[in-house]
């Protein structure tokens, strides 16, 4: 006898309690999917997806978790992930104002020179990673991963240790997310924060200098008695 079953067809399948039929049509089963069972109907139900840096739907704690635990790909996985900017303002805010609780009257400076910082840095890491390689994304993708970088900050509550746990943190991390952000090797990550590090500095000091120089001949007459 021929089966009634044949590639692609459709048959009736007689339900457990004798009521009615079922309509089913064979196929094979997809990627992904599981097979589930209840009473004797057989289905398919799609597994969700679940990755362990986080995704498009990954909430700021969970991110904030695996940048401290320094988890490969999550700086990746934030720098592609355009709607975790607003994760990251808020990652920022947090981690700087308990990091700086002591300076509670002069916060809102605080928090407007280090925002100022992330994005000075941001640009010159993103300019200096292009003399290593041509993989380099776009400023916003260098910006929120270092406003989510800011989260060891919170360790500055404590005086002095928490100061150096913090320091050692963010320059390892500042490695790291130039490391996945450019995809280039590590000494390379390196050397392209001592680049932007120095640039800045110089810069930096050139200014001082310049806007001092008007001052030097009254305050050596000052100091000298002249």
């Amino acid at each position: 006898m021929e089966s009634a079953l044949t590639k692609g067809a459709v048959t009736d399948v007689p339900s457990a309690r004798g009521r009615g039929t079922f309509a089913s049509a064979s196929r094979a089963p997809s990627a992904g999917t599981r097979d589930c069972k209840r009473g004797n109907v057989s289905f398919d139900q799609q597994a969700p997806e679940v990755t362990d840096i986080g995704g498009p739907v990954a909430s700021a704690w969970d991110r904030v978790k695996n940048v401290l635990r320094l988890k490969p790909g999550v700086f990746a996985d934030i720098a592609a992930d355009t709607s975790a900017t607003s994760q990251g303002f808020v990652v920022f805010a947090v981690a700087t104002a308990i990091g700086n609780i002591w300076l509670v009257l002069l916060l809102p400076v605080v928090m407007a020179f280090a925002l100022a910082a992330i994005a000075v840095e941001s640009l010159f890491l993103m300019v200096v990673s292009k003399l290593f390689t041509d993989t380099v994304p776009g400023y916003g993708a260098w910006f929120r991963t270092f406003l989510f970088a800011a989260a060891p900050g919170v360790f500055s509550l404590v005086p002095v240790v928490g100061w150096i746990i913090a320091s050692c943190y963010a320059l390892i991390i500042a490695v790291l997310v130039v490391r996945e952000l450019a995809q280039i090797a590590t000494v390379q990550a390196v050397l392209v924060l001592i680049i932007s590090v120095v640039i800045p500095g110089m810069l930096a000091i050139l200014l001082a200098i310049t806007v001092a120089i008007p001052f030097i001949p009254s305050f050596l007459r000052d100091l000298l008695g002249w």
